[in-house]
């Protein structure tokens, strides 16, 4: 009987305080009591449902678009040139994940994010800029992204980074030199406090396919790497390890974009969605 009585007062509780379909936004699903079997912990989530497709990224469009808190957001160049919201959704989250007691699925989403490779702006270098204090020398990261890409432009997209201080880089890089020989895909790539440069192999993919990447910065390891899933099998498409970056070294901003040694390519265009970042657990792989 005492039994009975507590489940009928616990569905009373969840009738009574959960949000109505009017209020709930499609992306969202609010977690209540312990917690949401398989839910993913994360410390920033960044749906990209802010701001009005075809206008230029701003700090206000992040922010509003950010499930988290800590960054401060900042542009380069600031204005944005080439790098626009966009009305096209990449999908939902491959798993659901948890922000400060909230479990979002990323499902009915209408938005992503485009840089734009036309020749005709004059700026390669377009990052939107997270400064964010993590006190830790291990950083996950997760993105969907998607290209249209297939002319060899014979450059390394710098897409994703995690910096540390002195210039510390782990990058999550996209290679288009397949007519070169260097191959068509992702790649790890680090940049160490004294400026030595390396990268992992690269992890062939397919132009206009989604894929969910996640990346690690280890500082605790010295290295960086990614993986690559196909976004709709969820299956690995492969691993990219090698990168070497300096240890000891805690992780100080993150950035999403393409920099000034991407090239130009008219018509072309990447697209990223529903990143993730997680430097309390820094579960890698990330988002799966």
């Amino acid at each position: 009987m005492k039994a009975l009585l507590l489940t009928l007062i616990i569905v009373v509780v969840v009738l009574c305080f959960a949000p109505s379909a009017e209020t709930a936004k499609p992306q969202d699903m609010l977690l209540l009591g312990a917690g949401a079997p398989g839910a993913i912990p994360v410390n920033l989530y960044i749906d990209m449902e802010a701001g009005t497709g075809g206008n230029l990224i701003t700090t206000t469009d992040a922010s509003n678009a950010t499930k988290g808190s800590g960054c401060t957001y900042s542009l380069t160049p600031d204005p944005l040139t080439r790098f626009f919201i966009d009305a096209t959704d990449l999908g939902a989250l491959l798993k659901p994940v948890s922000v400060g007691g909230t479990v979002y699925t990323g499902s009915g989403g209408t938005r992503s994010w485009r840089w734009d490779l036309d020749t005709a702006f004059s700026t390669n270098t377009q990052d939107v800029i997270c400064t964010v204090t993590t006190n830790s020398q291990r950083v996950s990261v997760s993105a969907l992204i998607k290209t249209s890409l297939n002319v060899n432009t014979f450059q390394n997209h710098d897409l994703i980074e995690i910096r540390g201080s002195s210039s510390q880089d782990c990058v999550l890089q996209f290679k288009d030199n397949s007519g070169g020989g260097g191959g068509y895909g992702f790649l790890a790539h680090g940049v160490t406090t004294g400026g030595s440069s390396s990268g992992g192999n690269v992890v062939a993919t397919t132009t206009n396919t989604t894929y969910m990447v996640t990346a690690l910065y280890d500082s605790v390891a010295g290295t960086c790497e990614l993986k690559v899933y196909n976004a709709s099998t969820k299956a690995l498409v492969g691993t990219s390890t090698g990168a070497v970056i300096s240890t000891g070294i805690n992780a100080t901003s993150f950035r999403i974009g393409n920099n000034n040694h991407a090239g130009e390519s008219d018509g072309k265009d990447f697209w990223i969605d529903q990143v993730l970042f997680d430097w309390t657990n820094a579960r890698y792989p990330l988002g799966i």
